[in-house]
């Protein structure tokens, strides 16, 4: 994960959400030989919050109750507990295009932003037409559905995400195995880095002898996210666009305020320099690139910076 989207869904997607896990979970409750068990319905009734809306750490107490309760049980009663919570919590009618009603489409409709967390370089949004959903972002079951199959629709497990950090990339990766950021929870902890005298050199001689570093915090999981989601790979691809943001961001902050002064109000100034350059630091995460572009705009705004100290004012 790139972006951290622990405020992802507002009050309203959180509540519509829990009450439609929770009918489910009910009907079920209310039928005879409920889930083909005592032991299952007992576990579902000590985690219906988890299994509805419960946050990361809720939910990775329900694994653990979960595991706890599996414990010994053979193979053939682990499938059958897997089909029967499946048949319930039903993710394939989540996902079916619906006029009315809580559907995949309209939960990703309320999804606050508009990237991919994981590699920032493709929309998660969500179109209606007509008043059915056309499109949407799919959604990355962080723990597997395959094997906690209670999290099927727990919204915390749902990550909107592209399709090739998804399907392509992540595919079938267990991330409660191999721990990896999670957008939820995890703090943000993968920069972007570069050298800003080579980038200037390079780019006086008509060269390209800069590189992009992608940097994990020093945490595993940081390491193991670049690596799955191929963050290098996909951000060295990009060498152009960052080019440009660089070379654009460079003369935004090369700009003597005093020379334009004359045009523009100093309370307003910083903030038109930034549309010039077609990037907001305050709205990164909803940038393409955002969070490569905010580590850069920081780099050279703390170069400028240094540079103004040690001469006393605008160079």
């Amino acid at each position: 994960m790139i972006i951290s989207i622990k405020d992802a869904w507002p009050e309203y997607a959180v509540e519509r959400h829990e009450r439609y896990v929770t009918e489910l979970l009910t009907d079920e409750s209310k039928k005879a030989g409920a889930w083909g068990g005592r032991y299952l319905g007992d576990f579902v009734a000590r985690n219906r919050r988890a299994i509805s809306v419960g946050s990361v750490s809720e939910i990775t107490d329900c694994i653990a109750d979960f595991q706890a309760v599996m414990a010994g049980k053979s193979e053939a009663v682990a499938e059958r507990v897997r089909r029967r919570v499946e048949g319930v919590l039903n993710y394939s009618s989540f996902c079916k295009k619906r006029p009315e009603g809580w559907d995949a489409y309209a939960l990703c409709k309320e999804f606050k932003y508009d990237m991919c967390p994981y590699c920032q370089q493709s929309l998660a949004i969500t179109v209606f037409r007509d008043g059915i959903g056309a499109f949407r972002p799919t959604l990355d079951h962080f723990y597997p559905k395959y094997r906690f199959p209670f999290l099927g629709l727990s919204l915390y497990n749902l990550v909107p995400s592209c399709q090739s950090c998804n399907s392509s990339l992540k595919g079938a990766k267990d991330f409660f195995d191999v721990k990896h950021l999670h957008p939820y929870e995890s703090k943000e902890a993968i920069f972007f880095g570069l050298d800003i005298d080579k980038y200037l050199e390079s780019r006086a001689k008509g060269e390209k002898s800069w590189i992009l570093s992608v940097l994990g915090s020093g945490d595993l999981a940081a390491s193991k996210s670049i690596s799955t989601f191929a963050i290098k790979e996909r951000y060295e691809m990009l060498e152009s666009l960052v080019d440009r943001f660089v070379a654009s961001t460079y003369l935004r902050f090369s700009i003597n305020e005093e020379k334009y002064k004359c045009l523009i109000s100093s309370a307003e100034f910083q903030l038109e320099l930034d549309e010039l350059i077609g990037f907001s630091p305050s709205a990164y995460k909803n940038e393409f690139l955002g969070r490569m572009k905010l580590d850069l705009y920081e780099l050279i705004r703390g170069k400028f910076e240094r540079l103004l100290a040690g001469a006393g004012g605008y160079v």
